[in-house]
């Protein structure tokens, strides 16, 4: 990490460093890489690396690179980083500030999303004056509507409700169907909604909602969903996906002995949607980082021959 030329192999060594758990050696050069490599793709990985370990002492120099990063994509990943440091005032309090009033709005909107996952006394406030707000493209608004799930509180279910509604953004009404799959899960009302949506010809409402019903493990919606599997305007991704939420729906109808099944099988898509985010991330970084590199190389050839 520290001494290889190649950056796709420096970003390779901070992910795997990232798997070492309670180890302050593997804290200290994922901090000296966050603030001082070259290439804003490395340091970008490196903080992610320091969002998974996720302690106490990993949040420290995220914070203190957090005053220092002028890139805005490093700082986004450094706030998302944050996400992961629970049960530190420190962190939340910061994170609330920068939610509410920050320079880059997709640091903003990664603060909202971190509040929902570390569920701060504070987040459902802060969520609620951002869905209220506005803001280009509505990014602040649909990152709290999306963080209302992951914070779980039902007292978001109006608001989310109002914001799934048509005549809604398309963004904002598929942020507030997929909270409302996570929230007041014994509320048929809220089943027999999210079934409408299925309906619709907007094919990012119809996948949300399908989403949303797997989330529920409410089984009364297999037959809605068995109703869609059969008709004749699926798209290619559609149909397995609908597949596996009836299946997942008849598992959690069959295992209700097990009261954390649900939660564990959100976690675990959570953490799919993560990684992809993540590894994309890191592409795009490292496709930017070589356009730069071409850019300086193109510099230094001959003019070419009249």
């Amino acid at each position: 990490m520290k001494n290889a030329t190649e950056l796709a192999d420096r970003a390779d060594a901070a992910q795997a460093l990232a798997k070492i758990k309670n180890d302050d050696e593997v804290v200290t050069a994922l901090g000296e890489t966050l603030r001082n490599d070259k290439a804003w793709g490395v340091r970008a990985t490196a903080a992610d690396g320091l969002g998974s370990l996720g302690s106490p002492a990993a949040a420290k120099p995220l914070l203190e690179a957090l005053h220092a990063a002028s890139e805005p994509w490093v700082r986004n990943r450094i706030v998302a980083a944050l996400g992961n440091c629970k049960n530190d005032p420190t962190v939340t309090a910061k994170l609330d500030a920068i939610a509410r009033q920050d320079g880059s709005y997709r640091a903003s909107a990664a603060a909202l999303l971190a509040l929902g996952k570390l569920k701060s006394a504070t987040a459902f406030a802060t969520l609620t004056a951002a869905a209220a707000g506005s803001s280009p493209d509505d990014i602040l608004r649909n990152a709290a509507l999306r963080s209302f799930g992951t914070l779980g509180d039902d007292h978001a279910v109006p608001a989310l409700t109002e914001w799934a509604a048509i005549g809604k953004p398309m963004e904002s009404r598929t942020a507030a169907i997929s909270s409302l799959g996570r929230l007041q899960k014994d509320n048929k009302e809220i089943t027999r909604q999210l079934e409408a949506f299925l309906l619709e010809p907007h094919f990012p409402v119809r996948y949300a909602a399908i989403s949303a019903l797997g989330n529920r493990g409410d089984s009364s919606a297999i037959p809605a969903l068995e109703a869609m599997l059969k008709s004749n305007d699926l798209s290619i991704e559609m149909a397995p996906r609908i597949k596996s939420q009836i299946a997942r729906l008849r598992k959690s109808s069959q295992d209700k002995s097990n009261p954390h099944a649900d939660a564990e099988e959100d976690n675990e898509e959570e953490t799919d949607k993560s990684d992809a985010s993540a590894r994309l991330d890191r592409l795009e970084a490292l496709i930017q980082e070589m356009n730069e590199r071409l850019k300086t190389i193109e510099t230094r050839l001959p003019p070419p021959k009249q």
